[in-house]
């Protein structure tokens, strides 16, 4: 599992599945106080080991479409190599990646928002895909799922308790499915 305070690079590939995580987080904890404990050791762990100002930098203009790494490091002032180095250290891969899995994230949230699945073509322009197929070797190779399925997926709710029966406790609070990281849904790591 993950360790508070080891370097983000050793911890690469590593994943915990829902039910571990629940029940390390929560164990026999109400839902609400469970978020409360998994944000107060968010804060610890940042708190311990602040974030790399120039990965957060780097981050923030990797956001961006149409963002490129060896303009984001001359613009940083550092090499590519050393922005490499940096973002390994602090996040678990390169700027590159980065740069794919921020662009991944611009979509989820156009979709999350409403967005029409109707029109994907629309929707991988306005997240910075170069066309609809670009998003679609995106998503299967960040999601394990095309975007349509994964569109699909987010706007499930996760079942909760028969309305009118007592909530069980070691059962998570309904929600919206979440995007897990890298072929988690792929390898059948998160259910």
């Amino acid at each position: 599992g993950l360790q508070v305070g080891a370097a983000a690079a050793g911890q690469r590939g590593q994943q915990v599945g829902r039910a571990e995580l629940l029940a390390r987080v929560r164990g026999e904890l109400p839902p609400d106080e469970a978020i409360r404990r998994l944000v107060r050791l968010a804060d610890q762990m940042v708190a311990a080991a602040p974030p790399d100002p120039l990965v957060a930098a780097a981050a923030q203009r990797l956001g961006r479409p149409g963002a490129r790494v060896g303009a984001v490091a001359r613009e940083l002032g550092v090499s590519e190599r050393q922005l490499h180095r940096r973002c390994l250290a602090a996040v678990g891969y390169g700027p590159v990646l980065l740069r794919r899995v921020l662009r991944f994230r611009r979509f989820v949230s156009r979709v999350d928002a409403g967005g029409r699945l109707d029109d994907l073509a629309s929707l991988a322009a306005g997240a910075g895909y170069a066309d609809q197929a670009h998003l679609s070797r995106e998503s299967r190779e960040l999601a394990g799922l095309p975007p349509a399925a994964l569109a699909r997926l987010r706007a499930m709710p996760v079942p909760g308790p028969p309305p009118g029966a007592a909530p069980d406790p070691a059962s998570a609070p309904p929600h919206r499915a979440s995007v897990p990281p890298h072929r988690a849904i792929q390898e059948g790591r998160w259910s």
